[in-house]
């Protein structure tokens, strides 16, 4: 799984970050994923990311 997450920082300005997980580590980090997809920005996705963030929700 990647996938690049936009955060405000500074008033207008975003920060970028990359996330790159395993299918098997993503497991392991739910919470902090669905933090990740609660609060970020997707700016591109895919039908595969789609299916991870339903699962990482429903997992709560």
């Amino acid at each position: 799984m990647a996938a690049a997450v936009a955060s405000r920082s500074n008033g207008d300005r975003f920060d970028f970050e990359q996330y790159v997980e395993s299918v098997d580590s993503a497991r392991l980090v739910g919470d902090d994923l669905r933090t990740i997809f609660a609060e970020g920005i997707c700016v591109y996705g895919t039908d595969e990311l789609q299916s991870l963030r339903k699962a990482v929700f429903a997992d709560e």
